[in-house]
């Protein structure tokens, strides 16, 4: 059956969101598996081999997930999610879309989990539930847990009353009214930056019972889900590596790990790569993998064939590859650096510039190409300068001196210090197929070749774009 993929210049944009893979039937259609020969293994494949394992054993398999924005860190979760489907159902959400981004708790992440599991174990089985609801008991303990709070907090004895009578309640009455709870709980979590001081302060001193009950929870979810499914829950946490402030991210994962390492649950977490590359790594509770960049160019700054037409091999199941004039895609892939967001995003202000241009074109040109790489080689300029928003106040001389010492592979230049982290977070500089491999970005090899001292007109350095 011929894949769906853009047939005219129009049509690019609805084949080149930067959205991931969120489905195993996207999935089967658009990944390109020669990627992982290039980034020296398939992670997938062996994330699968652990997650098995642990399932088989009666343990919990845990990872951190990192790499650079931009390299497919959900799209490999999909792909893991797909490849596990009959053995593990995966619970995913985003912090971003959840939660409270810039004041989350990590009692916030436990309650979460704990209720949309109930509640997802509760679905019927043809939604991905067991179909069955945990025991009364479990529920009436995450009421009163509830209720218990509520008193503290509340003058009014109404709603305590109410929930102390929750053993008494029917089934159905006390389902209803914990799906309530739940309810406005998430709500409180998703606006938490208006939450009351002391109440934040409550929960952080009833953390250890609320792990208690939590790993209850789970313990009798994933009973229910073997029993009726033959599987068991994976929680997965993802953007957390997207957040800015490091004290909500060292929180959770560093000064409060014992709780996720005690988790009675399997988990894999996103965690920012700048943690991985820190001192603070040997603090994370359990391991993690890296998805590295896929390369364009090898060290010695030739082509790299096999990185490239992996990436071609993407990009063109998803747009018809005589769309585009005679080496024009050769030219993004170079000037994306491998990176796929980038890619689909140079991809789009090509198809845009070309309409632009004429409406009636049937190709995108060198012209149009031309015009989608300057505009991103701007967005790159101006992350090697600096702003009160930035992490660190280097000055683009003490960059350039850095990733020159990078580009040339000079003893040294890849142990992680202030400079190579600000030039990893802004995509400056990559890291390759796990040997601890930077390079320097293509668009940024231009950059440089356009700033006195480095390259020139007459001699620029190779590596660039073309």
């Amino acid at each position: 059956m011929k894949r769906a993929q853009a047939e005219s210049i129009s049509e690019i944009y609805k084949f080149t969101c930067p959205d991931p893979l969120m489905t195993c039937r996207e999935v089967d259609e658009y990944y390109c598996d020669r990627v992982n020969s290039v980034r020296g293994s398939d992670l997938v494949a062996r994330l699968s081999t652990n997650y098995l394992k642990c399932r088989n054993d009666g343990t919990f398999c845990k990872y951190f997930l990192t790499g650079h924005p931009g390299v497919g860190k959900s799209t490999e979760i999909t792909r893991l999610a797909c490849r596990l489907e009959k053995e593990l159902s995966f619970f995913r959400f985003s912090i971003r879309n959840e939660l409270d981004q810039g004041s989350f708790q990590p009692f916030d992440i436990l309650l979460f989990a704990a209720m949309s599991i109930i509640e997802r174990t509760a679905l019927p089985k043809i939604d991905g539930g067991a179909g069955k609801r945990p025991d009364k008991s479990l529920l009436c303990r995450l009421q009163e847990w509830f209720d218990t709070e509520e008193r503290t907090f509340s003058e009014s004895s109404s709603k305590s009353g109410e929930v102390g009578a929750g053993v008494g309640l029917g089934d159905d009455s006390l389902w209803k009214s914990l799906l309530g709870i739940f309810a406005s709980t998430k709500g409180e979590m998703k606006y938490a930056h208006s939450r009351d001081t002391k109440r934040v302060e409550y929960r952080l001193k009833r953390l250890a019972p609320l792990v208690e009950l939590v790993n209850s929870v789970m313990d009798e979810c994933n009973r229910l889900m073997r029993k009726e499914c033959n599987k068991e829950w994976v929680i997965v946490g993802e953007d957390f590596e997207k957040i800015g402030d490091r004290v909500l991210i060292e929180s959770l994962f560093i000064n409060n790990g014992a709780i996720l390492k005690d988790w009675r649950i399997h988990q894999l977490f996103t965690i920012p790569i700048q943690l991985i590359c820190s001192s603070k790594e040997i603090l994370l509770p359990y391991e993690w993998k890296n998805i590295p960049d896929i390369p364009v160019y090898t060290k010695e700054h030739k082509p790299h064939s096999n990185g490239r037409q992996s990436i071609e091999n993407l990009l063109t199941r998803r747009i018809d590859p005589g769309l585009f004039e005679e080496h024009q895609i050769e030219r993004l892939i170079v000037a994306s650096g491998g990176n796929i967001r980038d890619l689909f995003d140079m991809a789009r202000s090509s198809a845009d510039l070309a309409i632009q241009r004429d409406r009636s074109s049937e190709k995108i040109v060198s012209e149009d190409v031309d015009g989608a790489i300057r505009e991103m080689r701007v967005k790159y300029l101006r992350r090697l300068g600096t702003s009160e928003y930035d992490e660190d106040t280097l000055t683009f001389e003490a960059k350039a001196a850095k990733l020159m010492a990078i580009y040339n592979c000079e003893p040294g230049s890849q142990i992680p210090d202030t400079a190579l982290h600000s030039l990893l977070r802004s995509k400056a500089v990559q890291e390759f197929n796990g040997e601890c491999w930077f390079g320097v970005h293509p668009l940024v090899v231009d950059i440089l070749n356009s700033q006195g001292g480095f390259g020139s007109a007459a001699s620029p350095l190779p590596g660039g774009t073309i």
